[in-house]
């Protein structure tokens, strides 16, 4: 059954959820962002195609890992530490990454480690974030 369309907008009108959902739209983009930029440095950096499949690898590998750890952690501790921490996380390592491509010292192991810390921040993000989105404890 279809909702009408006023109700559409209705979470809209909600200032928390604004604020939500922009930051939603900007972790995303970012995330996006890098992931595209990392494959594509990796392709200019090292002639092997396995290192450049290997980016996507370091992406998911965490998930793989710790997303049960990280769901456990979301239940049982503060959801707005864990999630400033995660973000912390990724944010440190994406600086990291820029001033390394920016003084050309970037390897595609260092590539694949920051990619692998933020696909880790990601991992400890998303379980945290989804629980708040429902006002849940």
């Amino acid at each position: 059954m279809l909702t009408s369309p006023s109700s559409l907008k209705g979470p809209l009108t909600s200032l928390d959820f604004r604020l939500l959902w922009c930051a939603m739209i900007v972790t995303n983009l970012g995330s996006l962002i890098q992931a595209v930029g990392a494959g594509w440095m990796m392709a200019t950096i090292s002639q092997s195609d396995s290192m450049v499949a290997l980016v996507q690898s370091a992406t998911a590998l965490p998930v793989v890992l710790f997303s049960i750890a990280a769901g456990a952690l979301a239940d049982n501790s503060d959801r707005k530490r864990v999630v400033l921490a995660s973000q912390l996380l990724m944010f440190s390592a994406s600086v990291a990454l820029t001033i390394l491509a920016v003084t050309d010292q970037v390897t595609p192991w260092l590539l694949l480690a920051a990619t692998f810390l933020m696909g880790f921040g990601n991992t400890l993000n998303m379980p945290a974030w989804q629980a708040s989105i429902f006002g849940q404890p």
